[in-house]
Parts: structure tokens; C-alpha cells; sequence
């Protein structure tokens, strides 16, 4: 008979060395254990996205047990990775452990280089895991499961492929019961959104084709963009507001604003639901319409969050981002006529990046006026056309895994800037956004109300905190620092 096996996926923390303002809840883990779950087998989640250290994730090991230890790996938490491995290995040497995501997916030889790691899952995992813990109860040879590579006595060996879930109503709900709830719906909500949220994933896989994030979302996902059905996600919907009276969610994939019937049809199945929830998405600029926005406010839509990247069409060229200024202009102007709030991502220090380029992008912030404003650095990601591009070069300056965040300025070498240049104009474009913002809290009610969903949602000494933090920020002209 074979024996069940106990599984621990686990979700490291990037690092304790500096502070996470608002971490996100892991929903690929999330989906691995509800396969798991449905395929009656044990299993028990560890986000250690608020721990406070590994004494945590020990006295979980030392409790459960865990035959198999399962790793959701990005670049920016290998290290990590790593010494979970060697913990595991250390309670029992013969539990398994297994770790997928999207460094696994194109690095996996590296990964089992480290003596401690057994298995690499490539691509999407739910159904992979599900046939890994099969062949372990039972135990048997692995060679016949897609999509992993593994050590076999001194050998590793890659299976064939395997294809992308065509399907994805087929999958069942992400086992959010399983993380630290407690946590997440304690913590204030990204503005403007209404706290308690949660964060939904309505698809996968992405067609476009820029170059700070291909070709390892195609390894990860697929060339097609899959959808699940508008039914089937407010099917989710109503189960998570039922349980946990939520007052928000996001749409976190970046691709929810495409189709124009979808999106109606989810809309219009959002109201029919009368879940009364608020909620925002990822969009790109040009895909954006105003009937699609109509539908979307008049469903709860309060928020967009847009890839504006940079105000130099040059830029945009560079990193195949396959969008226009002009573009980005007509949809924030779009967005203000149907009273949706609007962010702007924006990236700094992109290869070819200079002073005119970089002052192209400031001028853009102050003539679209996003209601919100973050500004990141470009970070060479292991697995993209940037990273392969910069370390070509000789570019490449980034020396370890945990470097791999959107707040190092040293990542990749400029012709033209200094790191202190981009810090300088990081600063200058948020004092640009703080400038466009004061004026505008008499203009638009719209923007008053959606400002302060997330700040009348919280305990009066975290309301404290959020208008101390605005104020110093629009004095300083520097990035409010959001908890």
C-alpha cells in the first residue's frame, strides 16, 4: 500500500534585511495546494512573508513532518531558497525537496547543483505536483512526468514539456485558507482600495513581448493568453466575500483589460452578483477604450494600474514595450473622463536611458497626472532579454540574487548616468507627481473619495501613520513609503 505523504509548500520571504511595505499573498502555491487538497493529499502552506526569522519556519518543519518540502523560487530569493533546502535536509535527509517558479523554469540545473535540492518543476505546476506526489507515494520512476528535471544517482535527467492548462475553470479555487489571513486582511490596502482585499488571478500567459520580462513569462505561461470564464471567477468571488467579508479585490495578472466583450461580460456578471466589492487591474495603455472603462466603473472598478514605463518614445522602442506616448496620454485622459483613478509604473535606467530621456518622462507625469505614482529601477531578471543583454555587454552589475529588486540603483551599467543620477531623478519625479496631486484634491471629488477608501478603512493610529507619511512625502517631494 502506498504510504500518503505530508507536503510543505513554502513561500520564502525576499529578505529580512530591509522592510516589505505590502507583500502580496503567494497564489501559486495557493493553486498547487488546492490541486493537492482535491487530490486528497496532505498538505500545509508556509509564507514566511511575515516571519521574522527561520525559528518559524523550523518549529513548522519539526510539527509537521513534512515528507516532501515544495520552494516557490524568484531570482531575488535563491539564497533563501537555499538555506530552506538545507534545513529540511537536516530534520530528515531523505525528505524531498522540490522547488518550482519562474528561476527554476529557466535556471534548473543550477538549481540542482545545490546538494539539497532533488526536483525542479518547469512551468506551471499544479498538475505536475499532483503526479510528483503520486510517483513518490508509490515509488515511482519520475521519467514518465512532464516538465521537471531531477537527480537520479549521479544523472540529471529532463522529461519532455508540458503543455499549458488549456482550461483554467478546470483548476479549483487557490487554497487561500491556508496562508496567514490574519496577516494580509490586517494590513492597510494599497490606495485607494478598501481594506480587507485580496489579490485574484483571472489569467495567464501573455503575447507581447517586452524585453524586461521575455522570454521567461513565455517559458512560465505560454505564448497564448488563457482566460478563465467571468462566471468562474465571481464564482470565487462570492465564496471569498461569503468567508471573509472582503471589501476589495485586485486583479493582479497584467492582461484582465484585452477583450472588450470580455470584459463587459465580466462586468455585467459582477453586478448581476450584487457582491457590492470594489476592485482594480492591470491594464496596458493600449488596450484601453472608454466603453470598456464604463462598463468597469459602473461594476466597482475605482482603480487602474498602467506600464507607462517612460515619457521618451526612444525608451519605449529600446525595451520593445510596443506602446506609444500618445497612447499613454489618451488613456489617463480617459481614465479622468469616466472618474477611475489611475497609476503610472514607471521605469528608470533602462539601457540607452540619458538626462533628455529622463526628463522626457518627468514632463509626461506632470501632462497625464496619475492619481498614483511608482517609480522603479530597471532590474536585469535573470531569464529576460535584458538581463542576457546587459551581461553581454559587460554591463551587468549586479553580484547576488538578493540585488535582483526594483529599489537597487547598481543593477546595470549606463553610458550616460550615475546612480546617483537616477536616485536624483527618482525624487524628481515624485516631487513632480506631488505637485500635479495638491491642486487636484479641490478639482475632482473622484479623486478625494478614492484617496481616502484606503485611509476611513483603517484604526485611527494607522490613519495617523498613512497622513503623516502623504505629508512628509509632498514635502519632501520623495515616494511615500506605504504600510
Amino acid at each position: 500500500m502506498a504510504q500518503k505523504m505530508k507536503t510543505l509548500l513554502i513561500y520564502p520571504r525576499f529578505g529580512w534585511e530591509w522592510d516589505i511595505m505590502h507583500p502580496d499573498m503567494p497564489m501559486g502555491i495557493a493553486y498547487i495546494a488546492s490541486m493537492l487538497r482535491d487530490y486528497a493529499k496532505d498538505v500545509k502552506i508556509q509564507d514566511m512573508s511575515f516571519d521574522k526569522s527561520f525559528d518559524e519556519l523550523k518549529q513548522v518543519i519539526s510539527q509537521y513532518k513534512p515528507d516532501v518540502i515544495g520552494i516557490e523560487v524568484l531570482s531575488i530569493n535563491v539564497d533563501n531558497t537555499f538555506k530552506i533546502a538545507e534545513l529540511a535536509k537536516k530534520f530528515n535527509k531523505k525528505t524531498k525537496v522540490i522547488v518550482g517558479g519562474p528561476h527554476p523554469t529557466f535556471q534548473p540545473n543550477e538549481m540542482l547543483e545545490n546538494k539539497n535540492i532533488d526536483i525542479a518543476v518547469k512551468g506551471e505546476a499544479e498538475y505536475t505536483f499532483v503526479e510528483l506526489i503520486n510517483n513518490l507515494e508509490k515509488e515511482k520512476a519520475l521519467d514518465n512526468i512532464k516538465g521537471i528535471v531531477f537527480k537520479e544517482g549521479n544523472k540529471v535527467k529532463t522529461t519532455s514539456p508540458r503543455e499549458p492548462i488549456h482550461n483554467l475553470d478546470l483548476l479549483p479555487f487557490p487554497a487561500v485558507d491556508l496562508l496567514p489571513n490574519e496577516n494580509y486582511f490586517s494590513q492597510p490596502s494599497i490606495e485607494p482600495m478598501p481594506a480587507p482585499g485580496i489579490n485574484i488571478v483571472t489569467s495567464r500567459g501573455c503575447p507581447f513581448d517586452c524585453n524586461f520580462c521575455q522570454p521567461i513569462s513565455k517559458k512560465l505561461f505560454g505564448l497564448k493568453h488563457r482566460k478563465r470564464s467571468p462566471k468562474n471567477i465571481i464564482d470565487e468571488l462570492r465564496i471569498i466575500k461569503n468567508k471573509y467579508n472582503i471589501k476589495s479585490f485586485s486583479i493582479v495578472d497584467d492582461l484582465f483589460v484585452m477583450e472588450e466583450d470580455y470584459v463587459k461580460e465580466f462586468c455585467q456578471e459582477l453586478i448581476k452578483a450584487n457582491l457590492n466589492l470594489k476592485w482594480r487591474c492591470n491594464s496596458r495603455v493600449n488596450t484601453i477604450t472608454y466603453e470598456k472603462l464604463k462598463h468597469m466603473k459602473k461594476s466597482g472598478c475605482i482603480s487602474i494600474i498602467f506600464g507607462v514605463e517612460s515619457g521618451s518614445q526612444r525608451m519605449l522602442n529600446l525595451m520593445k514595450k510596443n506602446i506609444t506616448i500618445a497612447q499613454t496620454k489618451e488613456t489617463f485622459r480617459l481614465c479622468k473622463k469616466a472618474k477611475i483613478s489611475s497609476m503610472a509604473n514607471i521605469l528608470l535606467g533602462y539601457p540607452g536611458e540619458t538626462e533628455e530621456s529622463l526628463e522626457e518622462t518627468i514632463e509626461l507625469i506632470k501632462e497625464i497626472k496619475p492619481e498614483m505614482l511608482s517609480v522603479n529601477l530597471a532590474s536585469p531578471m535573470p531569464g529576460t532579454r535584458l538581463y542576457d543583454m546587459v551581461k553581454k555587454e559587460g554591463k551587468l552589475n549586479v553580484k547576488q540574487y538578493a540585488e535582483f529588486n526594483r529599489e537597487f540603483p547598481d543593477g546595470i551599467k549606463l553610458d550616460n548616468l550615475t546612480n546617483a543620477d537616477l536616485v536624483k531623478y527618482k525624487k524628481k519625479a515624485y516631487s513632480a507627481f506631488y505637485k500635479t496631486i495638491f491642486p487636484r484634491f479641490f478639482i475632482h471629488p473622484y479623486f478625494i473619495k478614492s484617496l481616502f477608501y484606503r485611509i476611513l478603512t483603517l484604526p485611527m493610529n494607522e490613519r495617523i501613520k498613512v497622513i503623516k507619511g502623504y505629508t512628509f512625502a509632498l514635502i519632501k517631494g520623495d515616494e511615500h513609503k506605504r504600510r
